[in-house]
């Protein structure tokens, strides 16, 4: 379905038809549907970050630093983003996001809310490193 739509040629619009085909395909239910949209929705943030990103190339050690540390803190949002759209989505419905949203933004909320963000940061820090050893691994060889 991807491939005949346009592939990477019309993405954006692309994620918008392929998520909410998958959404009616299980079940035609508004959480699912919300969980479809959400997911688009925060696709589109690093889908525009990417396409910047692809045409701006850093070739200082501080700006690869940066560029690095910005990218980590944009993972570590999206996956977080993510994670809401999958609570709404299977678990508290449309109707519920304002409680979660409330629950996270009290100042009992936080504590989480911030554990969850570094951890997410750590693990898309891990992830690039990884995936910068296995680059190195395979131009070795």
């Amino acid at each position: 379905m991807y491939i005949p739509l346009g592939g990477t040629q019309t993405k954006l619009l692309n994620v918008w038809v392929i998520f909410t085909f998958v959404a009616v395909w299980h079940d035609l239910e508004w959480k699912l549907l919300s969980w479809a949209w959400l997911t688009c929705i925060f696709f589109i943030p690093e889908m525009i970050v990417k396409s910047t990103t692809n045409t701006l190339k850093v070739e200082s050690s501080v700006g690869k630093f940066l560029y690095r540390e910005l990218s980590a803190v944009a993972g570590a949002v999206t996956i977080t983003c993510l994670m809401v759209a999958n609570l709404v989505g299977f678990v508290i419905g449309s109707s519920g996001i304002n409680w979660l949203l409330s629950k996270f933004l009290q100042k009992e909320g936080l504590p989480t809310l911030g554990g969850m963000f570094i951890t997410f940061y750590v693990g898309t820090k891990l992830m690039f490193h990884i995936s910068d050893a296995k680059k190195k691994h395979i131009h070795s060889r």
